[in-house]
């Protein structure tokens, strides 16, 4: 259940740094649209080895939640 957690709240800061990006583009803050950028690259690639360490029932409940 720990990953299952830890995988949404991962997902939510990752649409959050995405909402952000996309706020900075807006301004012509490109340095720092850059850098939530690379943000969102780091925190894909640790939701991704979250989704791997789910037990099957929680991948299941986390596809139903976000699919």
């Amino acid at each position: 259940m720990t990953d299952l957690l830890t995988a949404l709240h991962l997902s939510v800061m990752l649409l959050d740094l995405k909402i952000r990006m996309m706020e900075a583009i807006e301004e012509e803050r490109f340095d720092l649209a850059m850098t939530y950028h690379l943000l969102i690259l780091v925190r894909t690639d640790e939701l991704q080895a979250h989704k791997w360490a789910m037990s099957p029932s929680a991948w299941k409940i986390y596809e139903t939640i976000h699919p």
